[in-house]
């Protein structure tokens, strides 16, 4: 059984490595989380993951707090990145709908797998604390060889 004092101890170190990661985020943050993104991307350059950050002005009275917002899996030339590619519900792979030929077969180009679209969801998620410290209220467009910070007006 954990005594106090053990679990005083354990509190405290988990403290002092949380406070030597934020550290470690205020000083390189955007470069380090960028680059882990585009390290699960280099093999997927038709990709980009993309999401907003932000704290809103108004919340019916409730208390304003900083936000993530989902990521979103999107085909790097979409128009609208808040649409994500399809899933096929047989392989979990993302894909764009090339085109369906005479035979009604649909043809597709496959964007990330359902292994690269874990390990991507995962990073998302361990950072997603960091994010506020990283680039504040903004849209988040990360590809393989880009970014792309741009503004968010929450409301």
């Amino acid at each position: 059984m954990t005594t106090t004092e053990e679990l005083l101890q354990a509190c405290k170190e988990f403290d002092e490595k949380k406070s030597a990661l934020y550290a470690l985020v205020a000083k390189d943050g955007p470069a380090l989380i960028t680059k882990a993104f585009q390290d699960l991307l280099k093999d997927s350059p038709d990709v980009v993951v993309y999401w907003t950050q932000g704290t809103p002005s108004f919340n019916d009275g409730d208390p304003c707090y900083f936000r993530v917002h989902d990521m979103w899996i999107c085909p790097a030339d979409s128009e609208d990145l808040g649409e994500e590619a399809a899933i096929d519900g047989d392989t979990g792979t993302r894909y764009l709908s090339d085109h369906e030929d005479d035979e009604g077969v649909d043809h597709k180009t496959v964007l990330c797998t359902p292994e690269q679209q874990t390990k991507l969801y995962e990073l998302f998620n361990h950072v997603h604390d960091l994010l506020q410290n990283a680039w504040g209220d903004a849209t988040i467009t990360i590809g393989v060889d880009s970014i792309e910070v741009g503004d968010f007006d929450y409301y």
